[in-house]
C-alpha cells in the first residue's frame, strides 16, 4: 500500500512538472511571437531557441526560428531550422517553401527545387509552391519545367502580380513570342505600373523583328520595321514608368547595336552605366560599342572598369586583352592573359598567341642614350 502511495506521489509530481514545463514553453513562445512581430529578430531567435530546447518536437517553433534567421539573412541557420521543422512535420508546406528560399540563397539551387517539390506534394492546392518552383526552374534554365509550374499556379488562380510576368518572360526564352506577349499584356493589364513587363514585351517584339528581317521581300521588311517600332515603344513605356531603369536602357542599346547603329547604342549604354555605375555588363557592352566605332582607348577603359567590378568576367578580360594587343600594349595584354587563364584556358591560349605575335620592342644600343654616360653623370 505504501509503495502504491509513493507511486501516486511521484506520478503526480511528474505530471505537474510536465504541465509546468509546457506552460513555460508556451509563455516563452508567446514572447518570441511578440518580438518577431515587432521586428526584433535577434531577440526572437533567443526565445525560439529556448522553446525548441524545452520542446524539441515542436515543428512550429523550429519554423519560426527559421523565419527569424531568414529575416536576419542568416540563411545557413535558417536552412537548419526549416529542415528540422520539415523532419518533425513532413507536410509542413510553408516550411518546405522557406527551406527552398533559404537553400537558393546559399547557392544550393537543386536542393531548393527539391524542397519546392515537397511543398507542392505537402499541399497540392497551394499555388505558392508551384510559383516558387517555377522561379527556381527558370534560374536553372529549365524553361519547360518552369512554364509547367507557372501554369499549375495559374490554374489554382494564384493572385501573384509577378506570375504573368514570369510566365511571359519564360515563354520568351523559349522563343514562343506570341504566347509571351499575351502573358505580358495580361501582366500590365493587372498592374499598369509593371515597367518590367513592358520591357519584356520590347524584347519579345525585338526578337520577332529580327526574325522578320531575315525573310525576303518588301512585306517582310515592312513587318520587321513595324515590330521594331512597337518594340521601342514598349521600351519607352517602361522608361516612362521608371526613367532610370538600367536594364531597359541596356536593351535599348542592344536594339541599336544589333542593327549596326553603334553611335546610338553608345548613347544608351552610357545611360545604363549612369543609372547603375556598378553594373559590369553595361560597362562591357559600352566597350563593345566603342570598339565598333574604333574608339579603342575608350573601349580599354570601359573593359577595365568591367573587370574591376566583376573580377571573373571572362568575356571582358578576353576583349580587354584583344584590344590591348591591338593598341600595342604588351604589358596590359599580359595582365589580361593572366586573369583570363584560370577562367578559360582555351581563350587564354589564343590571347597569348596574339601577344606572342606582337612586334618585339627594339632593344636600345645605348649609343644615343647620353643620360647614362659617365660624362652625363658629371654634369
Amino acid at each position: 500500500m505504501r509503495t502504491f502511495v509513493w507511486f501516486l506521489c511521484f506520478a503526480g509530481l511528474a505530471f505537474a512538472g510536465a504541465a509546468l514545463h509546457a506552460q513555460d514553453a508556451t509563455a516563452v513562445y508567446n514572447e518570441a511571437v511578440q518580438l518577431y512581430n515587432n521586428g526584433q529578430y535577434e531577440a526572437a531567435v533567443d526565445k525560439y531557441r529556448a522553446v525548441t530546447a524545452l520542446q524539441p518536437d515542436n515543428a512550429k517553433a523550429f519554423y519560426w526560428l527559421g523565419c527569424s534567421y531568414y529575416r536576419l539573412k542568416k540563411y545557413s541557420e535558417a536552412v537548419t531550422s526549416y529542415t528540422e521543422a520539415t523532419r518533425l512535420q513532413p507536410d509542413y508546406c510553408d516550411a518546405w517553401i522557406y527551406l527552398g528560399n533559404s537553400l537558393d540563397y546559399v547557392g544550393r539551387l537543386n536542393d531548393a527545387i527539391d524542397a519546392y517539390r515537397k511543398a507542392t506534394e505537402a499541399k497540392p492546392d497551394n499555388p505558392q509552391g508551384y510559383f516558387e518552383l517555377g522561379v527556381a526552374y527558370f534560374r536553372a534554365e529549365r524553361y519547360d519545367d518552369a512554364i509547367n509550374s507557372y501554369q499549375q499556379a495559374n490554374q489554382l488562380k494564384a493572385d501573384y502580380p509577378r506570375l504573368q510576368h514570369n510566365l511571359g518572360q519564360t515563354l520568351r526564352k523559349l522563343g514562343r513570342y506570341d504566347d509571351a506577349l499575351a502573358a505580358l499584356r495580361l501582366a500590365v493589364s493587372q498592374d499598369p505600373q509593371d515597367y518590367d513587363s513592358f520591357r519584356e514585351q520590347g524584347l519579345a517584339l525585338d526578337s520577332q523583328s529580327k526574325q522578320a528581317a531575315k525573310q525576303e521581300g518588301d512585306e517582310a521588311k515592312a513587318r520587321a520595321d513595324d515590330l521594331l517600332k512597337q518594340s521601342r515603344a514598349m521600351y519607352d513605356a517602361a522608361l516612362n514608368i521608371k526613367s532610370d531603369d538600367s536594364s531597359t536602357a541596356l536593351d535599348y542599346g542592344d536594339s541599336y547595336y544589333n542593327r549596326n547603329d553603334y553611335q546610338t547604342a553608345v548613347q544608351w549604354y552610357e545611360k545604363a552605366v549612369q543609372y547603375d555605375p556598378e553594373w559590369a555588363t553595361a560597362r562591357c557592352y559600352l566597350a563593345d560599342a566603342y570598339v565598333k566605332l574604333d574608339r579603342r582607348l575608350d573601349a580599354i577603359a570601359a573593359y577595365k572598369e568591367a573587370v574591376r567590378l566583376k573580377s571573373d568576367y571572362r568575356d571582358a578580360w578576353q576583349a580587354l586583352g584583344t584590344q590591348c594587343v591591338a593598341a600595342g600594349d604588351r604589358t596590359e595584354a599580359l595582365k589580361a592573359y593572366a586573369a583570363l587563364d584560370p577562367l578559360d584556358a582555351a581563350a587564354a591560349k589564343k590571347l597569348l598567341a596574339a601577344i606572342d605575335a606582337m612586334p618585339k620592342p627594339k632593344e636600345s644600343s645605348g649609343a644615343d642614350d647620353t643620360s647614362s654616360t659617365p660624362d652625363a653623370a658629371q654634369k
